[in-house]
């Protein structure tokens, strides 16, 4: 991946593209990605051991903020299913808000499709391997596709001595698409989601 450093005249600050785009082709050639993501308010020594949501047949949706530490390529994401059987299956990707609604970050959709076995991780890889993922929070939303079968997502406790630490929300809403509107109809649902970026780091495809 390269950023091209604008033209003579572009309608943007010329030193200002310049920079921009010379610190993050530097960054990609050389510099050091976060290897992991967790929601903002997860602590990883705390067991999943509450329903966050169920998630509806065809639609049900949750999303997740997640507090990315550094620039990172991402390659995967995780997320802790509390079903003990029936087939499921899930479509995601990660989006940032431009103040009034969520944009998809391109490259970051993905699927998993499996038959649960009891409380366990689950795992689907980005469409896009390596997408870069810049410092902050970004949303992950997480969409049951399955045509029958609820999906049962799990958190960690809630917190008690911050309240609304943790937070995200649930809707049943359509497939995927390049924005999500957040304006309304959202139910918001206290304790942080089991949920994980995994990213790759040095120059070698090596991830954590």
């Amino acid at each position: 991946m390269s950023i091209d450093v604008p033209a003579a005249g572009a309608p943007i600050l010329d030193t200002w593209g310049v920079a921009v785009a010379d610190a993050i082709n530097d960054l990609l050639l050389d510099g050091s990605f976060a290897p992991y993501a967790f929601p903002v308010g997860y602590t990883p020594d705390d067991a999943p051991t509450s329903t966050y949501a169920v998630l509806a047949a065809s639609g049900g949706a949750a999303l997740v903020p997640m507090l990315v530490p550094g620039p990172m390529k991402l390659r995967t994401v995780t997320i802790y299913n509390g079903d003990a059987n029936l087939a499921r299956s899930v479509e995601f990707a990660l989006y940032r808000s431009d103040g009034s609604q969520l944009v998809r970050i391109d490259g970051t959709d993905g699927t998993m499709s499996f038959t649960a076995a009891g409380t366990a991780d689950r795992s689907g890889n980005i469409t896009t391997a390596d997408t870069l993922i810049l410092p902050g929070v970004a949303w992950l939303a997480i969409r049951n596709t399955h045509a029958s079968s609820l999906f049962t997502l799990m958190r960690q406790p809630t917190p008690t001595h911050l309240v609304g630490s943790g937070r995200g929300a649930y809707k049943t809403i359509g497939a995927l698409g390049s924005t999500i509107d957040v304006a309304s109809g959202w139910t918001v649902s206290h304790g942080p989601v089991s949920a994980l970026l995994r990213g790759a780091d040095f120059a070698a495809p090596l991830m954590f």
